[in-house]
């Protein structure tokens, strides 16, 4: 019972140790990343967004990748001044290949992308295939992509006048603009208007407005198997310790 003990805790401390050492070591590594993440537009909604590199203090002179889009439409692509395009990105070619005169240790913007939303729901800037090269060699694949929220905008417009009470409910005739070919028409109708207290706003959508939900969210999609693995066998040698304790005492 002791050796097979033995033997489990010590593959156990082995991984761990590895994985550490292998977590410290990517910490150090360059990445790329997009910024601004975690933010909430409106559909059709125009924003503007960089991708950069981290260079953790590491000298790169290049940086490779391909941008995917997910839920919005990509407007326009620009290599950032100052450094060299060997293959500058285009919407219908996101793919990238960007080198810096003379290399640089500094955290550096290397695209600025203009996208949209195309309907509600989530969105994703991606960057595949990333190589972050230093003199002679590659330094990293790590990467981090966009996150965003895109939310839907009420296409009803018009104007309503009158006094109300704080919550009484009321009908009152309202008249809305629309467009018929090349002519203007006024619809009259009578909506039922609940009037609420403005401070009390009602429940939100969890993550609405909240860029720290969808970071949440993308961090847990990168949960690797190495640690669903040193779960396992966690449970796998408390539960023969165990069996082995019980037998040993029956015995």
């Amino acid at each position: 019972m002791k050796n097979i003990t033995k033997i489990i805790y010590s593959v156990f401390v082995l991984m761990f140790v590895v994985s550490f050492a292998s977590s410290a070591n990517a910490s150090t590594l360059p990445n790329i990343y997009v910024t601004p993440t975690g933010i909430t537009k409106n559909v059709s909604e125009s924003f503007t967004v960089t991708v950069n590199v981290s260079s953790s203090n590491s000298k790169f002179y290049a940086v490779e990748g391909t941008l995917s889009f997910k839920n919005l439409n990509c407007e326009s692509i620009t290599v950032a001044g100052g450094l060299m395009p060997q293959t500058a990105p285009t919407c219908a070619n996101p793919y990238f290949l960007v080198g810096i005169p003379n290399g640089t240790s500094i955290d550096t913007k290397v695209l600025e992308i203009k996208v949209s939303g195309i309907e509600a729901g989530d969105a994703n800037i991606n960057i595949d295939k990333i190589d972050i090269i230093g003199e002679g060699k590659s330094l990293s694949n790590n990467g981090t992509n966009g996150i965003y929220t895109i939310k839907s905008v009420s296409s009803t417009s018009g104007s309503y006048t009158g006094q109300y009470n704080v919550g009484s409910t009321v009908s009152k005739t309202a008249k809305v603009g629309r467009t018929v070919g090349s002519k203007s028409v006024e619809d009259t109708f009578s909506p039922k208007v609940k009037v609420l207290d403005s401070s009390n706003s009602g429940p939100k959508k969890l993550g609405e407005n909240n860029p720290f939900v969808a970071t949440a969210k993308d961090a847990f999609e990168g949960v690797s198997t190495f640690w669903l693995l040193i779960l396992i066998i966690i449970c796998l040698s408390t539960y023969i310790t165990l069996r082995e304790t019980y037998l040993y005492k029956r015995k």
